[in-house]
């Protein structure tokens, strides 16, 4: 895959640009130089422009005198202490940063149909389920989210964050307009909406498929975090034609003061508890199942649509839903709705609920949120005993982790605690804070070692029984003291199960 190049730009049409949008507070006397736009000020050559970003680790704007030195001829900042002579002082670097390298790649964005999916869990999965929904309705489309950047149903490039910054994410938007894509279908995360990575964007269709903690350690509290998931819907209540909200998103909205006055916003759930007045609603539910699949009946506004899914769990059918409701209110596909008989063709991402084996039953799945724990569990109460292997990220929200033991001890009937990703933490001490969340630690087993915890839960199983192995899905690597060791649960599980 080769992406489009930034074009240079002149230090005339950027304060021009930036004044346009009201970003500018303190203007630099300019030039007709051209440059580009360079956030790194080792990177910095004669004639760039210097963006200083504060960021989560360091902050740029200690660096303008690097930058002037290696020859910015522009520098951008939003901290009014550090003016000089080639200094302009912005009201927001970061929404600048992302209005400048829309403006580097001619704005590549107008030309596309943008699907934003946010949400605590389920980004990943409606994602994946809406551009196989496109592609099998005859539409060429982008994905770009935490499984990867994706052409159709083609792997084209890893993907380092789950909302690329603006550097990379306007680059991957500028090659779908060249390579005729037209639908770009985009994992939204909480920290791109703080980092103003996606606040130039204007989107089709916003999603907001659930809430509950994660990421308290960047957000600080629950009431931060929903509000900057909130300010996504804000910002595209005027401009999109669709949006969607989970019901107990919705709720969770009324329940702290927000509104969204949209003219098709739709709630959707599957026991919607409480009927939002002067918006639409669906229903979605679960009537039978037949070994894996599950027989789905599907109410929109007052029509049912019903058929067999390639999935068994009620929050998997969820995300199919929105999915399908997403493609019939922006009429994507080519004449009739997507039809029942097309359902079984669309799956789960790799990762995602993955069934690694039959009997027993073992599956995979990136559960890392003590909700998302709570429903993968749920999903599998009709398999008998069961066993889930997990642990905890190191160096990230520590108040989930006590919830996630006890959501496990409530849920399932053994316990085996392993690593996850301890990164520089002591894997001892996340384990010891998982167990504060359980009382009956006579359900419990410590194995650091992740391998051998799946060996150990997938042995001592019997065929009648299951095992989760949770929080980390699809991803292939352990990061442990600093080190990031090859790793994937699907792999492993696979070959403990044929005896290698």
């Amino acid at each position: 895959m080769t992406l489009p190049n930034p074009r240079p730009l002149s230090y005339r049409q950027v304060i021009n640009y930036l004044d346009h949008h009201r970003q500018l507070v303190q203007t630099a006397q300019v030039d007709d130089r051209y440059g580009q736009i360079v956030i790194d000020s080792r990177q910095v050559t004669a004639g760039d422009i210097f963006l200083a970003l504060n960021g989560i680790d360091d902050d740029g704007n200690n660096y303008l005198a690097e930058a002037e030195a290696n020859g910015a001829g522009l520098c951008l900042s939003d901290q009014p202490r550090n003016s000089s002579q080639t200094t302009t002082i912005v009201k927001n670097s970061r929404l600048a940063w992302s209005q400048l390298c829309s403006l580097a790649y001619d704005h590549p964005e107008n030309q596309l149909k943008l699907i934003g999916v946010t949400g605590t869990n389920g980004k990943s999965s409606t994602t994946w389920m809406l551009n196989q929904m496109l592609s099998l309705s005859g539409y060429r489309s982008m994905l770009i989210g935490g499984l990867g950047i994706y052409c159709g149903e083609q792997l084209i490039a890893p993907n380092p964050l789950t909302t690329p910054d603006p550097d990379l994410l306007y680059r991957l938007l500028a090659y779908a307009h060249q390579q005729n894509i037209s639908h770009v279908v985009m994992e939204v995360s909480s920290h791109a909406i703080a980092l103003q990575k996606v606040m130039a964007l204007t989107f089709d269709a916003c999603i907001f498929t659930s809430f509950s903690q994660d990421h308290l350690d960047f957000h600080q509290t629950l009431e931060d975090y929903f509000r900057c998931k909130w300010q996504f819907i804000e910002q595209n209540r005027n401009r999109s034609c669709l949006i969607a909200l989970d019901d107990k998103v919705y709720q969770r909205a009324l329940l702290d003061g927000y509104r969204c006055q949209h003219p098709n916003l739709w709630c959707y759930g599957h026991e919607l508890t409480n009927q939002p007045p002067n918006h639409q609603t669906m229903r979605y539910k679960i009537s039978k199942l037949k070994g894996l699949n599950a027989y789905a009946e599907i109410n929109l506004a007052g029509q049912t649509v019903s058929g067999w899914v390639n999935f068994f769990a009620n929050h998997a059918v969820g995300n199919f839903a929105v999915s399908l409701l997403t493609v019939h209110q922006l009429s994507l596909t080519r004449g009739e709705l997507f039809q029942p008989k097309q359902w079984m063709t669309v799956g789960n991402p790799p990762g995602r609920l993955e069934v690694i084996c039959q009997t027993p039953l073992v599956v995979v799945d990136y559960a890392h949120t003590p909700e998302a724990l709570a429903l993968s569990l749920k999903s599998l109460s009709f398999a008998g005993q069961l066993t889930v292997v997990f642990g905890c990220g190191g160096g990230r929200d520590r108040q989930k982790r006590q919830v996630m033991g006890r959501v496990a001890e409530q849920l399932a009937e053994r316990i085996i605690l392993t690593n996850d990703n301890p990164r520089d933490e002591n894997p001892a001490t996340i384990i010891e804070d998982i167990c504060e969340g359980i009382t009956n630690r006579s359900k419990v087993i410590t194995i650091h070692d992740r391998r051998l915890a799946i060996e150990r839960a997938i042995h001592d199983t019997g065929k009648d029984g299951a095992v989760l192995v949770a929080g980390k899905g699809c991803e292939d690597y352990q990061e442990i003291d600093g080190q990031r060791l090859a790793f994937d649960d699907r792999l492993v599980c696979r070959s403990v199960l044929a005896g290698d």
